[in-house]
This record gives structure tokens, sequence and C-alpha cells, in this order.
């Protein structure tokens, strides 16, 4: 009753962006060794981390940012099929797009022209298939490429910080049209995908590996920014894609050329097949 009240009462008056903006920066200060430890250390036994599948040592990681969007090593994540899980994370839809409409909880919707404005591959997913997944705190931030093709284009939709949270995924209409985001469109011999990184609370900087020059988490009133990519960038699946620096969500967008089943909520890890 408490949190409902919070979210409903105080969340609306919050300067969300300057807050994310701020726990951004504080997470990548670099303090003294000792605090730094103690930060990690008690991040990885709050959310029970298993460090025998990260990248390296605790001890040589210099601020909490930097482990928080930490990366695996070698053979963490096998690469199980052609089309593959972005991220690991918790699927908590899957849907067919009727009418440009994608479910976002029980009785919601959202529009696929408001989530992916301007989009130039806009009339080609009636029908198409999405899935959308939660990345919480604990979980391996990376996300990679589901399958092989090009990056077409690339586009930053400014907008609001909410959490992505339940309670805002059942209760603020339109969420994830609303906060910022950055879709990338990727044509392969089975069709067009869009990929989307959402953005929330604590959650507007996002980096990703095609093109460095991308920037999110910019100031109130930023202008929707789209690239085109006239040498088409070539990625693999299972290729490293974009990396959040704190924890949200994925949405993947498939033509109807796509032959993929719709699947039950479910927790994945990347790499493995969708099926």
């Amino acid at each position: 009753m408490l949190k409902n009240a919070f979210y409903d009462q105080v969340m609306p008056q919050l300067p969300k962006k300057w807050m994310s903006h701020w726990v951004g920066s504080a997470a990548h200060l670099q303090l003294p060794a000792r605090i730094t430890q103690t930060l990690i250390r008690s991040f990885v036994k709050l959310y029970k981390i298993n460090t025998l599948e990260i990248e390296k040592p605790l001890e040589e990681y210099q601020s909490l940012g930097e482990f928080f969007s930490r990366k695996l090593r070698e053979g963490a994540r096998p690469i199980q099929g052609d089309l593959v899980h972005p991220c690991d994370g918790l699927l908590v839809q899957s849907g067919f797009i009727h009418d440009q409409l994608l479910i976002q909880a029980k009785g919601k919707t959202f529009k696929l022209n408001e989530f992916v404005p301007g989009n130039p591959w806009a009339g080609d997913f009636e029908e198409g298939t999405f899935f959308n997944y939660y990345l919480a705190p604990h979980n391996y931030h990376r996300v990679h490429s589901p399958l092989t093709g090009e990056i077409q284009w690339s586009m930053v939709i400014p907008g609001e910080l909410w959490p992505v949270n339940s309670w805002s995924v059942r209760n603020k209409e339109g969420l994830y049209a609303i906060n910022e985001r950055v879709a990338v469109g990727i044509q392969t011999s089975q069709g067009k995908m869009i990929l989307v990184m959402v953005g929330a609370t604590n959650v507007g900087s996002m980096s990703f590996s095609f093109d460095p020059n991308i920037r999110t988490n910019r100031r109130q009133n930023a202008e929707r920014v789209y690239r085109a990519y006239p040498e088409s960038r070539a990625i693999q699946v299972g290729e490293e894609f974009g990396v959040f620096h704190l924890g949200s969500t994925v949405v993947t967008l498939f033509e109807k050329s796509f032959d993929r089943q719709l699947l039950e909520k479910q927790k994945v890890l990347m790499g493995q097949p969708v099926q």
C-alpha cells in the first residue's frame, strides 16, 4: 500500500532525469579502493551475483558503475542458434502486433508509431511479433545482437525516465513510448527487425558498440536524432550491441516473415535460442 502511494503521489513530482544523471555520475566516481571494494562486494552479496562468470576479479573494477556494466568471461554465454535472446533478464511479454499496437500489460497497449516515431519501416511490422525483456539490477547489462544482419539506421528518442518496474508497467499509460529510448533497425536474411533499448529512472545512460557517437540522457527538450548508415554495419548473432549503465528494458520487433512462436513469461540468458 505504501509503495503504491509513493508511486502515485511522489514519483510524478521527482526530477527523474536529473536524478538519473546524478546517480550515473556517482556510480562511476573512482573512490578510494577500500570504499569501492566494499560497495562492489555489498552489491554482489545483495543480488547474489555469480562472480565465476565475470571477466575479471572484483579487485580490478575501479567503480561500482564499471562493475555494473561488467563483461563476462569467454564462453559464459554460448550462442545457441540463429535467433537468440539479446540479453539476460525476464521475458515479461511477447505478442503479435495488431493495428500497430503492442501489449504493455493486461489491459494496456502502446502504439508502434509512438514507440518508434518517424520509423522508416513503420508499415512493415503489422502482424509481426515483439518480445519485451526486463533487466533487473543483478543481471548482466550488455545487450547483444539477437541475429546476424546489417544495421541500417538508429534513432535516439528523447523522453522521460520513469521506472520500468511492475508497478509502472501496470499503471503508467504508454510507459515504453514515454521513456527515453534508442531504436536500431537491422536488415536480416529473414526480414527486418528493430531492437529498442529503453531507459528508466537512474538508467538514462546507454552506449553502443556500433556507433560511439550515440548520446543519451541529454537535457530536457532534446530533439529526436535519426542516423542512417549508407554503408551498412554488419553485425553477427551474439555480437555485443550496446550497454545499459544501469538496468532497464529491451524490446525486439520482428516482421511477419519471421516464423517464431510466442513465448511464456520466463527468465532467459543471452545466447539462448528464441523457441
